[in-house]
């Protein structure tokens, strides 16, 4: 494959990246807002709404093995525009159903497995386009951009969402349908991108897929740290979910307090993502020290295992902030560590194998916090402390002794 030569104009290149993504994520935010109001709103159920998020959960693990082989084969920036247009083109579609006050909730599920299916495409791409277009020293700075947006993001969809479901003359259906605008939009920025590659094959056929993605596993488990730092993020996120799930029983029953006190909480953590995301954005850094991940962990690890021994609601908040700043850190330096890292051919499958993973694991959290929220809320967050640090110390060691045998063998 030719190796590309995008980096003419990195900046204008990841200024589209950026416009692109954050019209997208906008559109989806208030998507999901309004899809998952006007469900409660039709049926006064939330069944049908769980089952709507279960079909987009199965589209993006059906697709995501295949995401990364469609990276790694075709032109990114082409599979980016191709799953906008597409995901704006199902929007248009439901919002002319709400319009037209037609419900089928089979037309809805279906809806939501092709939205999670061209969101898997999609994500594991869009990462794996960022160090080719831009140079490797402004990757920390790029993903911390582009996780500061997720995460403003996550504050104003819904309150956009909100706002626009207000307004007679836009309603549900007016705001489903600028989330369908939004992603032509986006796919309009990712076409004006400077990216160009050679194209593997012209098709790929069906055995391929499954041998490109058996080599793309073969080769994470090859690259041992690599492959093991995967492992540890996606079990890392699984007892994080423990935050999710739990904060709001805690807060309910062990802080006796309402809904904007659980608000707060939510509100604060997101300011701490936005803070990490602009000191990591200020700071140049050339090399990514891979220990400092752990460190990151540890600190998680301790926040969850302090929750429920306080019962100051200050002390909840601050230390709300300082997860939000430290999961950041955290999905920043990790995310730059892989793109600095991974050969070129096969980063888009190694994305599509994390993302896979981390979606796979999230409902079996859900599930298994669920029961253990309703069994021992308190020794629920203590347990997940506990295996948080265990989890960085094991990782610290591995890694301790990886670097001192290099050195050995350089030595010798």
């Amino acid at each position: 494959m030719e190796k590309h030569k995008n980096r003419i104009n990195p900046y204008g290149n990841f200024a589209l990246i950026y416009s692109g993504t954050a019209a997208s994520l906008l559109g989806s935010a208030i998507y999901n807002f309004a899809i998952m109001w006007w469900m409660v709103e039709t049926t006064n159920s939330t069944r049908y709404s769980g089952l709507i998020l279960a079909f987009s959960v199965i589209g993006k693990l059906i697709m995501g093995p295949f995401g990364g082989v469609l990276a790694d084969n075709f032109n990114k920036k082409y599979v980016l525009v191709v799953s906008d247009i597409l995901s704006g083109l199902v929007c248009i579609i439901v919002s002319a159903m709400i319009y037209a006050k037609f419900f089928n909730i089979q037309i809805l599920c279906v809806a939501a497995l092709l939205l999670g299916v061209f969101q898997a495409a999609f994500a594991p791409t869009s990462r794996s386009i960022v160090p080719e277009v831009i140079d490797k020293a402004q990757l920390v700075r790029a993903n911390s951009l582009l996780t500061n947006l997720n995460s403003i993001v996550k504050i104003l969809g819904p309150l956009i969402g909100a706002k626009l479901i207000s307004i007679e003359a836009i309603g549900v259906s007016g705001a489903i349908l600028i989330n369908g605008f939004s992603f032509i939009i986006s796919a309009l920025f990712e076409l004006l991108i400077n990216y160009e590659m050679q194209i593997k094959k012209e098709i790929l056929h069906i055995k391929e897929y499954f041998t490109q993605i058996k080599e793309g596993f073969d080769f994470v488990v090859n690259q041992k740290l690599i492959f093991l730092v995967m492992l540890c993020t996606m079990f890392a996120n699984f007892l994080l979910i423990s935050f999710n799930i739990l904060i709001p029983l805690y807060v309910l029953d062990g802080l006796s307090r309402d809904s904007n006190s659980y608000s707060m909480i939510l509100g604060i953590e997101s300011i701490g993502v936005v803070i990490m995301s602009f000191i990591m954005i200020s700071i140049k850094r050339e090399e990514i020290v891979i220990g400092h991940l752990f460190n990151a962990l540890c600190i998680m690890g301790i926040i969850l295992f302090l929750i429920p021994l306080t019962a100051n609601f200050i002390i909840l908040l601050i230390l709300s902030l300082c997860l939000g700043i430290l999961t950041t850190y955290f999905d920043v330096t990790f995310i730059s560590y892989l793109q600095r890292n991974i050969n070129e051919d096969f980063i888009g499958r190694t994305f599509s194998i994390l993302f896979t993973g981390v979606s796979l694991l999230m409902p079996v959290a859900y599930i298994i916090y669920g029961f253990l929220g309703d069994l021992n809320l308190k020794l629920a967050f203590v347990v997940s402390g506990i295996l948080l640090v265990m989890l960085s110390f094991y990782m610290w060691v591995y890694v301790s002794k990886k670097q001192l045998k290099l050195i050995k063998t350089n030595n010798d």
